[in-house]
């Protein structure tokens, strides 16, 4: 009877430090940089399915509890937003989400975007880099179900995470976990790391020309039909410079800003934004590569956000398509200093071609 006791308590035990080894191991190896953002063991290393993970993560939350009201969604380059920002930028707003696919698979991303709609919290959106082609469907798992991480991809880690984080109801601060706003950051938030990895690239001083040849009423753009179909969420659309800037033959491709300023004129619930006129934008040490630059520049476009500042509609475009020509055209790189541009410097720029920016500033500061 004794022997029996103890083989029942030794199965016991083994199946409890089974339940607490296993979890617990996820959360020190944390591939999917859910819990710590890098540490020795997962610094550098991304699970191949860990960006469809957190995205179901998030949207979980925004379904399961009253702090989101907002969702960031677009490319790699919205991974380095800090929500935060957005949350300060966006009026009145209780938290932002962080949906993110990397490439440009705006079919996908609409998708995550209805899922997000349909909780009926959402009141603004800000999408970066939206497409004016809507591509044909991907062959892509962007929502996996328990069954598919289970079964279909065999990962032992997707199991866990699904056993910590998906069944808890409680928001990720209040169990001193690492915010979701700050997950999976695709760049080094300190500008002097970023200068260590910029690209060693110098623009020479050339002619930019600007295509924004566009068809106007189409039909079968998934995001713009979303816009028309939901008039009472705010859609920001962000359009920051992209590849081509370093190209020898820099020709500004404007034709997804141009598509959407010319197809929502009529639209009260659009706001679009561009940045091509920011002479920092054109600095090779402000980029790691030719698609991903330094996330002062996200901070930066939540500060434009908030201020309503690069607005574009289609009153103001022909003058600001001028504008940027002009701006480059006078743009010399030996102008700026050696170094990455820092946040503060291109809230500078902006006080000194928006002198009221910097009363308000004074305003909020006085106590």
């Amino acid at each position: 009877m004794e022997l029996y006791r103890k083989n029942i308590l030794f199965i016991l035990v083994c199946t409890l430090c089974a339940f607490i080894s296993v979890p617990a191991f996820v959360w020190i190896v944390d591939p999917f940089h859910i819990y710590h953002r890098d540490t020795w063991l997962n610094k550098d290393k991304y699970h191949s399915s860990a960006e469809s993970f957190n995205n179901f993560i998030q949207l979980k939350y925004l379904n399961t509890c009253d702090m989101f009201d907002a969702v960031l969604i677009g490319n790699s380059r919205t991974s380095a937003f800090d929500s935060i920002d957005l949350k300060k930028a966006l009026p009145k707003c209780k938290g932002c989400i962080k949906l993110k696919i990397g490439g440009w698979i705006t079919s996908e991303h609409t998708r995550f975007l209805q899922k997000a709609i349909k909780s009926k919290k959402i009141k603004n959106v800000v999408f970066m880099d939206p497409s004016n082609i809507t591509p044909q469907s991907q062959n892509r798992i962007v929502l996996p179900s328990l069954r598919d991480s289970l079964f279909k991809r065999g990962s032992m880690f997707v199991a866990c995470l699904h056993v910590i984080d998906l069944f808890n109801c409680f928001p990720h601060d209040k169990l001193g976990l690492v915010q979701l706003n700050k997950v999976h950051s695709y760049l080094p938030e300190n500008t002097k790391e970023f200068g260590k990895i910029s690209l060693k690239l110098h623009l020479k001083k050339r002619v930019f020309t600007i295509d924004d040849t566009v068809l106007i009423n189409v039909p079968d753009n998934q995001l713009l039909s979303l816009i028309r179909k939901y008039p009472n969420i705010t859609f920001h659309l962000l359009f920051p410079p992209y590849r081509n800037i370093f190209s020898d033959t820099p020709i500004l491709d404007w034709k997804p800003m141009s598509f959407f300023v010319k197809n929502t004129k009529e639209l009260s619930n659009v706001k679009i934004y561009d940045f091509h006129d920011i002479p920092h934008f054109y600095i090779s040490r402000n980029w790691a590569d030719v698609s991903h630059f330094s996330p002062v520049f996200n901070k930066f476009i939540a500060y434009c956000i908030e201020h309503s500042l690069h607005t574009i509609t289609a009153k103001n475009y022909d003058a600001y398509k001028q504008h940027v020509l002009d701006v480059l055209k006078s743009f010399n790189p030996s102008d700026y200093p050696e170094r990455p541009t820092t946040f503060e410097e291109l809230v500078a720029y902006e006080e000194s071609l928006h002198p009221e920016l910097k009363k308000q500033k004074v305003a909020v500061e006085k106590p």
